[in-house]
């Protein structure tokens, strides 16, 4: 790592890093969306906090209750109930679903309209997603400060974007999954990597990592939001910026 992204790094300029997604995102024309729960829209807010982020940034769906990830986003309403809402297969259909709604540049909003492309060569959307305890306390036996974060790429952008490759990331995740990584409040861990399909089509990939964010509530929801812009910021720039630990 450069002393210069060290330093970044080491002062928590998160600012620092959406700006330069969003600077990638438009120099490969590609757009980002959100759907976020513990975080109620702090995501969003990273993005846009940045001028210019119209080019890129379409909007975030703060799906706060548990019900509307699945009316929503279409996140699985058996997995909802069975394992409730965090989880790391709820945050990568999270991603996807986002993306999903956001995708198609049309103006006018058509409910018969089944043509919506999520891998649209022409429109493609990166999805993002947050889901976790921030407490006060635990929620069952999920402590405060867990949380399972998502990205979701399209074919469209792995093809525009050769550090966005499903084989080359693969080698990369593969490599790092079984470690356990500092972010700002605490650990960053278990990352996992999936084709995502639908109905035998395949849309792309899905990267989801766990987090262990320490503080009291609004440290937790500030250090979600942290830790994933950087590790969307560390895949795309083919840069892994946290340190294991020892």
């Amino acid at each position: 790592m450069c002393d210069d992204l060290a330093s970044d790094f080491t002062s928590d300029s998160t600012d620092f890093f959406a700006s330069k997604i969003l600077d990638f995102c438009v120099n490969n024309s590609l757009h980002i969306s959100c759907a976020e729960s513990l975080t109620g829209g702090l995501l969003a807010d990273s993005f846009v906090n940045i001028p210019g982020a119209s080019k890129v940034f379409l909007g975030s769906a703060v799906t706060y209750d548990i019900r509307e990830k699945s009316k929503i986003l279409g996140v699985d309403c058996d997995l909802l109930k069975t394992c409730g809402a965090v989880e790391p297969s709820v945050a990568k259909q999270m991603a996807f679903g986002c993306a999903r709604l956001y995708s198609g540049a049309k103006w006018q909003y058509d409910c018969t309209d089944s043509s919506k492309d999520v891998d649209s060569a022409d429109f493609p959307v990166i999805g993002l997603s947050t889901t976790g305890v921030a407490g006060p306390g635990p929620d069952g036996l999920k402590p405060q400060g867990l949380a399972y974060v998502g990205i979701f790429i399209p074919n469209a952008a792995s093809k525009r974007c050769s550090s966005l490759d499903f084989d080359l990331v693969s080698l990369k995740i593969n490599n790092i999954k079984d470690r356990v990584f500092e972010c700002e409040c605490g650990k960053i861990s278990n990352l996992s990597l999936s084709r995502c399909s639908t109905y035998s089509v395949d849309h792309g990939f899905t990267l989801c990592a766990q987090l262990n964010i320490s503080g009291d509530r609004k440290d937790v929801r500030i250090g979600v939001v942290s830790a994933l812009i950087k590790i969307f910021y560390a895949l795309i720039f083919e840069d892994w910026i946290f340190y294991a630990r020892t």
